[in-house]
């Protein structure tokens, strides 16, 4: 049982404004005496845990075909190439499944099914697909996210995403918690920088001194 006077440990909260972090503070605080600043949110330090994306699993979304693994990634990793050779819908794959909405990924969800125009058959025009990131804790543990989408009516003109945890299907809420207790937060978009968002901010940082981060 763990003594009742615990330590001060720091409390970090995060005000995100417009989208993006407008300020990360770390103070010390007696823990569970943690209150969220008005307009924001607040995490514990121990409610956030260490983990590293391991590997991706991508099934029928945009330009991947059927089943495919990419990684393992490192602590460190590059993707490189010329136009055309699928940067982006790795990138939006990774968005995906990390909750970022359809409406910021260029396409609905059927549209970001995989699809070729040219082919006759049901794998060239499938109705499922998903995306899973492997991620791994400094325990040792891997847990799984997965978005997938899967028709929502009989005629198979809508779509709606399923999301589960190492293959458990769950609430939104509860994905979203998750990866909350990795330090993703979903609606700040603090886990990926976009090349856009980088360069605009590369061109006006010598007169506003726009954020890199």
């Amino acid at each position: 049982m763990a003594a009742e006077a615990a330590a001060d440990e720091p409390e970090v909260v995060w005000q995100p404004s417009n989208g993006h972090i407008e300020r990360l503070e770390v103070r010390g605080v007696r823990a569970g005496a943690a209150r969220p600043l008005s307009g924001g949110r607040t995490h514990s330090a121990r409610s956030v845990g260490r983990a590293r994306p391991v590997r991706a699993q991508v099934n029928n979304f945009k330009s991947y075909r059927g089943q495919q693994q990419i990684g393992p990634f490192k602590t460190f990793t590059a993707v490189v190439g010329p136009n055309g050779s699928g940067k982006s819908n790795l990138m939006d794959a990774i968005s995906f499944v990390l909750g970022v909405r359809t409406t910021q990924l260029r396409g609905s969800l059927k549209e970001l099914l995989y699809q070729n125009s040219e082919g006759t058959s049901e794998d060239d025009r499938p109705q499922r697909g998903y995306v899973r990131l492997v991620y791994c804790t400094d325990e040792g543990d891997k847990v799984t996210f997965g978005r997938h989408i899967q028709p929502s009516g009989a005629d198979g003109a809508s779509f709606q995403s399923v999301y589960r945890i190492n293959d458990r299907t769950v609430t939104w809420e509860a994905y979203s918690q998750k990866l909350g207790s990795f330090g993703i937060l979903v609606k700040v978009r603090n886990f990926l920088v976009f090349q856009v968002r980088h360069r605009g901010c590369l061109l006006r940082r010598g007169a506003t001194g726009c954020p890199l981060a």
